[in-house]
């Protein structure tokens, strides 16, 4: 269990999460594209409170348990589609940027709840989310089995890929959320 770099990963031989419980999909998901327009437009400082507000541990309790209800279900397609031998690569924005620190405490969470797993977390030599996307994603075409989230772009791309590697994926159920 815990979390540990990306190295010497041989293709096949690790499973892979798209983790996307971020402050962007949270706030575009819970409360809409304005509250996401809002956030996405903000300047840094504007940025950092919403986070706090929207999607700290110590947000709203109502909020909170909104987001333990995703947590929950990524902890369900974690027990019924991976493996607990081979590592599990999570590809996620949480913990990479230094100035965005209010959803750690989420992807620490997951951790702990699916301690039977040993899981691998890249870290960041990029300043631009999208650069740190590409890289991850390099890594996860070749997993054998993708933890995917709905709707996204990036798991949609990463799924294609593991399929034509001949892995299998596998959606976030995210309905009660």
């Amino acid at each position: 269990a815990g979390v540990a770099g990306v190295v010497g990963l041989e293709p096949q031989s690790y499973d892979a999460v798209h983790f996307n419980l971020d402050t962007d999909w949270i706030l575009m998901r819970r409360d809409g594209v304005e509250a996401w327009g809002a956030y996405f437009n903000a300047d840094l400082e504007e940025q950092q409170r919403i986070e706090r507000e929207c999607c700290s541990r110590d947000a709203k309790p109502e909020h909170v348990a909104w987001i333990r209800g995703a947590i929950a279900a990524y902890n369900a397609a974690c027990s019924a589609h991976l493996s607990q031998h081979p590592p599990v690569v999570i590809a996620t924005s949480i913990g990479k940027d230094p100035s965005h620190t209010a959803t750690q405490w989420i992807l620490d969470e997951f951790v702990a709840a699916n301690s039977q797993l040993r899981f691998a977390i890249g870290i960041t030599d990029f300043s631009y989310r999208e650069l740190n996307a590409a890289a991850e994603a390099s890594i996860l075409f070749n997993s054998r089995s993708f933890i995917a989230f709905p709707g996204s772009t990036f798991s949609h791309l990463v799924k294609r890929k593991v399929l034509g590697n001949g892995g299998a994926f596998h959606d976030v159920e995210m309905a009660s959320v």
